[in-house]
């Protein structure tokens, strides 16, 4: 039992440790997902309203990105933890955005990082601890002309304000990829299509609260499965119905096969499986499916 308990102890402090760098890995795959055009049309544009960003842009987000977020606390799922390091992960998730979205570059952050991203859109989307933006192109140093970005996104004036939109291959006549509205105040939808996919936000929403307390009672497979890939497809669905042609990869559509495998992998692993293990985790009383997944059970 003293080894046992030792192990145990050497376990959690090992995740105490990893918690930061696995958030960053997550980060980076969680955020180039919802960059795919149906998830950043419907979903993610709305956090990139904000162009200019500060501490409360964080996590000023659209509900379904909330979902995809926190899913990495599923981690907890996968591995047997103590609740603490799921404290940690938890706080980490919570405090990150702040310090990420501050506007200042004197801390650990370095966060003119993540300003760069919001300010031209299409570079920087994990942190800069890692260095995936810079294997895949997408690494920019500074505001304006940057030396170092090879993304498909040239910025037509190449100075310090930013992206205010790009009319994409594939798309409608006169639609942009990046609708940027400044006004913050407007943050209600106006079109068709967007007030479908809030209602379908909604309905998910309250399917899964009505299941937690009990109200009422739906698979906790079929509510995984809708909030993991639900979203994403029904995105491309109203994309089509409303005519837009823009391709589901865009704006990484012209990337190599390998690349587009590597983030549609990672999207999966990072992202989707745990929203979906973290559902039903949530609806299924002394569930070890998540667990028993990575390891062995009886």
């Amino acid at each position: 039992e003293g080894a046992g308990g030792a192990y145990t102890v050497a376990w959690n402090v090992l995740w105490v440790l990893l918690i930061p760098p696995f958030r960053d890995f997550h980060f980076y795959f969680a955020h180039r997902t919802i960059h795919y055009r149906a998830l950043y049309k419907y979903v993610h544009s709305l956090h990139h309203r904000n162009v200019d960003i500060e501490p409360f842009a964080g996590l000023s987000m659209h509900p379904i990105e909330h979902v995809y977020y926190y899913s990495a606390l599923a981690v907890s799922l996968f591995f047997k933890m103590s609740p603490f390091v799921f404290m940690w992960n938890g706080w980490h998730l919570n405090l990150a955005p702040a310090a990420g979205h501050s506007g200042w570059e004197d801390h650990w952050q370095a966060d003119q990082y993540h300003y760069n991203h919001h300010a031209n859109f299409e570079c920087n989307y994990g942190g800069p601890m890692y260095c995936f933006d810079y294997i895949f192109g997408t690494f920019r140093e500074k505001l304006g002309k940057s030396e170092e970005y090879k993304g498909e996104w040239r910025n037509p004036s190449d100075n310090s304000e930013g992206l205010q939109g790009r009319k994409g291959e594939g798309e409608a006549k006169g639609t942009r990829y990046l609708q940027v509205d400044r006004n913050l105040l407007n943050f209600y939808p106006t079109r068709a299509d967007h007030i479908a996919y809030w209602l379908y936000t909604a309905a998910s929403l309250y399917a899964l609260y009505a299941s937690v307390v009990g109200e009422v009672a739906v698979d906790p497979r079929l509510l995984g499965l809708n909030l993991a890939v639900g979203p994403a497809l029904v995105g491309v669905v109203l994309m089509k119905v409303t005519g837009d042609r823009s391709p589901l990869l865009w704006p990484f559509h012209k990337e190599s096969l390998p690349t587009s495998a590597f983030h549609l992998v990672g999207a999966l692993a990072f992202v989707l499986v745990p929203t979906y293990y973290a559902v039903v985790g949530a609806l299924t009383e002394g569930t070890s499916e998540a667990y028993c997944l990575l390891n062995t059970c009886q």
